[in-house]
C-alpha cells in the first residue's frame, strides 16, 4: 500500500469519526435518524468492497484472449501473474487468483480459464470440379 492509498483511508476514518462525534452531541430524533442513516451508508460501502469477485470470459479460442477484472472501491489488487491492476489480459489458460485489499479487509478469489480448442477440418477429394459438376471421396 502506497502513502497516497493510505493518506486516503486515514481521511475516511478521520471524517466518520468526526461525524459519529457530532452525531451523539446531537439530541432527538434528527440525531437518530442521522446515525441510522451513517451506519446504513458505511454498511453499503463496506459490502461493496467486502467481497471478491472476478468478471470476464471463462474461456476464449486459441489464437485469442481474455480480460478479467476485479471488483470496484479496492486500494490494492494483486493477481498471481504479478499485475497490480484491475483488470488483466490473459491469453494462456490457467487458474488466475486475485487478492484485493480494501478498507474492509483483504479478500482472494480464484477464476479457472479454458481455451476452446479449434476444430480440425479436412477436406478429401478430387480439387478440380468443372461447373455443374460435383466431387466426391
Amino acid at each position: 500500500m502506497n502513502t497516497k492509498q493510505l493518506q486516503g483511508i486515514q481521511t475516511k476514518f478521520y471524517i466518520m469519526k468526526n461525524l459519529i462525534t457530532k452525531l451523539l452531541q446531537w439530541r432527538g430524533c434528527l440525531k437518530l435518524t442521522l446515525l441510522v442513516l451513517l451506519i446504513l451508508m458505511m454498511s453499503a460501502e463496506a459490502n461493496a468492497t467486502n467481497s471478491c469477485m472476478i468478471t470476464g470470459a471463462t474461456s476464449f479460442c486459441s489464437g485469442s484472449s481474455t480480460t478479467l477484472c476485479g471488483p470496484s472501491g479496492v486500494v490494492i489488487y494483486a493477481w498471481s501473474t504479478g499485475e497490480t491492476t484491475k483488470c488483466i489480459t490473459i491469453s494462456t489458460p490457467g487458474s488466475y487468483t486475485l487478492t484485493v485489499t480494501s478498507e474492509s479487509g483483504i479478500k482472494t478469489c480464484t477464476q479457472v480459464v479454458t481455451m476452446k480448442t479449434l476444430p480440425i477440418c479436412s477436406i478429401s477429394g478430387s480439387s478440380i470440379v468443372c461447373q455443374g459438376g460435383s466431387a466426391t471421396n
